[in-house]
């Protein structure tokens, strides 16, 4: 009994203190919380820059680049395409890739994608996922002419352009690129050979299609 007194006297104790507490407690007041209309007040109080600022922010970026590209980053700078400002699209192979880097590579390098290496004369600038008819100009300098240097850079990339697929006809991925071991003509990516299809050099001899068809050799697809 004596220890339920005291249980009793402690509860009674705390709810006292507990209601001075709720009494000195400053309360919170409505208009502390600003209602919808005085929201649109302060809205329309703002500034017209500060206001363009807020509705710019809530509207969603539109893409730069065309819609029908799956392409999306830049294979020069590797930046995003819808985050540039200034993106162009080359007239031959329609790869998409920004102006600024396009136009040092062009003017100072070469002209040819830094994709496929098709070679371009025109680039064409896309504004708001639409590419315009108008090309932009390009400042090509023809290097000093020199004998040696000449011969030899011709010679070098008459022999990439001659070396390309026979299947998808293209020049890229010479790491890849297996020549036949029968006629030593015909060539061919490992990914693109039907009854081979890998990304690696095989070690056995390979042979085109074409000495498969004619029969001179065998050979068996995994």
């Amino acid at each position: 009994m004596h220890f339920q007194r005291i249980l009793e006297a402690y509860e009674q104790r705390w709810l006292e203190r507990h209601d001075q507490n709720k009494k000195f407690r400053p309360k919170k007041l409505i208009t502390d919380t600003p209602d919808i209309k005085d929201m649109i007040l302060m809205k329309e109080n703002l500034p017209l820059s500060k206001q363009q600022q807020i509705n710019q922010s809530k509207e969603v970026p539109k893409k730069i680049r065309l819609k029908q590209q799956l392409q999306e980053e830049c294979p020069i700078c590797m930046m995003n395409l819808d985050d540039l400002q200034n993106v162009c699209e080359i007239d031959v192979c329609k790869h998409q890739i920004c102006l600024t880097c396009i136009k040092e590579w062009a003017e100072k390098y070469k002209t040819q994608c830094p994709y496929c290496r098709a070679k371009f004369k025109k680039i064409y600038p896309i504004e708001n996922g639409k590419r315009k008819n108008s090309p932009i100009k390009l400042n090509l300098k023809q290097p000093k002419w020199q004998p040696e240097q000449d011969q030899f850079y011709n010679s070098q990339e008459e022999q990439e352009e001659n070396q390309m697929c026979q299947i998808c006809g293209c020049s890229h991925s010479q790491y890849l690129m297996l020549i036949c071991d029968k006629c030593n003509e015909q060539m061919c990516h490992t990914f693109c050979d039907p009854g081979f299809l890998e990304f690696f050099v095989p070690e056995k001899n390979w042979y085109c299609l074409d000495c498969r068809k004619s029969k001179l050799v065998y050979h068996k697809p995994k």
